[in-house]
């Protein structure tokens, strides 16, 4: 079976014939083409992002108006630290990015055919999620303040960035990719950054909105979230999460997952990057393909192997991502 066959059978619980890969080449965010079975691609930005260097400092503001700052010498893709709605009195005279799928997805379906002729399957990409593109705005503690305080400003925010997911989604329905994804970092080292209850009153309802419209289209759902979330995956696969992207499983506990969630929800996990990867030790890294394709996965489906795209950031050689994609090799099937 080809790769698009291979992903949505793991996925929809179908028995592949092995664990799907979603691989990169080392160092750089860029898809490994004959490894994974799993390629990207994502729409334009309308307003090309303004790009300012300060010695070593690069600034670079995106069309939302969020104002990044990395460093050349740190091979890192930084943090927004300039929120143009960190002041509310600025809400009623700012500028939201346009919609205008036709220019978005301009050239978009040439390399979704290009993909598909590859056997590929494909996500389309939605960038950032609900919350990070929240606090990207507003600042991280102005949001966490009006979330206890000033909720109409959280609600009004979120409805915008909600709308901008759904048009996004319908322009990919259009082009017949197979799944949508964003990024949504949820969890600290040990708990969720804000409380479960909290989670499930405010943001669960617009995941349910974007996950719904993304399945009646006939696409699956990717999420990717950092941290420790046990607490809110179980909200997620209500909402209609059909890929978790977990880069550290450790934080969440690999027992605790298995227990709860196998057979639910489709796992994309890295070898552990915090606790497994970094040693560089072959044998832990081969033990923890096996934990993980076992404990997470079904001869059914369930998990997908994945490889951290920016190695570089975490110190780690070539050669451990070597090792990691010949341990997952060894663990790819079922017996």
């Amino acid at each position: 079976m080809d790769s698009r066959e291979r992903v949505t059978r793991t996925v929809n619980f179908r028995t592949p014939d092995r664990i799907p890969y979603e691989w990169y080449k080392h160092g750089i965010s860029v898809a490994d083409r004959e490894r994974s079975d799993i390629l990207w691609t994502h729409y334009k930005p309308l307003i090309p992002h303004e790009v300012e260097v300060k010695g070593d400092e690069v600034w670079e503001t995106d069309e939302w108006g969020c104002t990044w700052v990395s460093y050349k010498s740190i091979p890192t893709m930084g943090q927004p630290l300039v929120h143009p709605l960190q002041d509310w009195d600025n809400y009623a005279d700012f500028k939201f990015p346009e919609i205008d799928l036709e220019k978005r997805f301009a050239g978009v379906d040439e390399e979704v055919q290009k993909f598909r002729d590859l056997g590929k399957y494909i996500i389309g990409a939605l960038d950032f999620g609900v919350w990070e593109r929240l606090h990207f705005m507003r600042g991280l503690t102005k949001t966490v303040m009006d979330l206890h305080s000033h909720s109409e400003r959280v609600h009004a925010l979120l409805e915008i960035i909600t709308e901008f997911k759904l048009e996004l989604i319908k322009g990919y329905s259009e082009l017949g990719v197979d799944c949508v994804g964003f990024t949504d970092d949820w969890g600290d080292q040990a708990r969720l950054m804000i409380r479960p209850k909290q989670w499930e009153e405010v943001f669960k309802p617009y995941y349910a909105r974007i996950f719904g419209a993304a399945r009646k289209a006939g696409m699956h759902t990717f999420l990717h979230s950092c941290g420790n979330i046990n607490s809110i995956i179980g909200h997620l696969i209500d909402t209609g999460l059909d890929i978790i992207q977990i880069d550290a499983p450790h934080q969440n506990d690999v027992e605790l997952l298995s227990e709860r969630y196998r057979g639910k929800i489709c796992f994309d996990c890295c070898i552990d990057i915090q606790k497994v990867l970094v040693t560089e030790d072959e044998r832990l890294i081969e033990e923890e393909a096996k934990l993980l394709t076992s404990q997470l996965g079904l001869k059914e489906g369930g998990f997908i192997a994945r490889q951290y795209p920016q190695l570089v950031h975490i110190g780690v050689k070539p050669e451990v991502n070597e090792m990691a994609y010949n341990a997952f090799r060894k663990y790819e099937t079922y017996e």
